[in-house]
């Protein structure tokens, strides 16, 4: 599905779709230009439904004011630092964080469902210096699987994808968690369960308290619950616990 214009859309409108297509769409690439949300998995559940009706609103606005919010910095110091990290950012979409990933870590892998966000990205990928070329892979996944290899990764990470996964999440989770090396980590951005200025609807979100019981029946330790340093999102560190 795609719209090609906004109408009379409001700008809180215009931010909470450009979030909410994160997982299988997103945004921007380092705010060069305008870019499309694009579409996401075909599962039939409420969640995704709801995505259907959010699609493509984007195009041809300036979504520059996303770091308002979302905040990638703070993310990243919560994560240590990206330094020398080889990074899978699952559900990648036009590569909001992937592009900031670029510069300091080791490799991003990233990770899409949609094949026209892969082609975004490789395409995005020839305008990058040579050495950050090298850095960045762009795969195209399945909507149950992000086709990562196993312990290839010392972060996963999955901004504002949750309600995509919901249905299937414990096992999507060990999907991933067989992905990251010992010592690696899981980290998990996503709206808070309650009414904020940006984001979904309340229905279609996911309680920090679900993401928390998901990964312990997945196999993972939390090592940081954190639902204060971003107004409208929580941020999850987990670790696997490998047997």
């Amino acid at each position: 599905m795609r719209m090609n214009g906004i109408g009379h859309i409001g700008y809180k409108m215009v931010l909470f779709v450009w979030i909410w297509a994160t997982l299988f769409a997103c945004d921007t690439t380092n705010g060069r230009r305008p870019n499309p949300d694009i579409e996401g998995s075909n599962e039939t559940s409420t969640h995704h439904r709801a995505q259907d009706v959010i699609k493509e609103q984007l195009i041809g606005q300036d979504p520059g004011r996303r770091h308002i919010w979302q905040k990638p910095e703070i993310i990243m110091r919560k994560m240590g630092g990206v330094r020398g990290k080889i990074i899978a950012d699952i559900g990648a979409g036009t590569g909001y964080f992937s592009f900031r990933f670029l510069p300091k870590a080791k490799r991003v892998i990233a990770v899409d469902v949609d094949p026209a966000m892969v082609k975004w990205m490789m395409r995005e990928r020839q305008h990058l210096h040579d050495t950050l070329q090298s850095k960045l892979e762009v795969r195209l996944c399945t909507p149950k699987d992000p086709l990562l290899n196993p312990g290839e990764v010392d972060v996963a990470f999955m901004a504002n994808i949750y309600p995509y996964i919901v249905d299937y999440a414990v096992d999507y989770l060990k999907i991933v968690k067989k992905a990251i090396r010992p010592g690696g980590m899981l980290v998990i951005v996503d709206f808070k369960k309650k009414h904020t200025e940006i984001g979904p609807p309340v229905q279609y979100r996911v309680s920090l308290g679900q993401v928390e019981l998901d990964l312990q029946r997945a196999g993972f330790e939390i090592i940081e619950s954190d639902d204060s340093s971003l107004a409208f999102q929580y941020i999850v560190l987990a670790r696997p616990v490998h047997q």
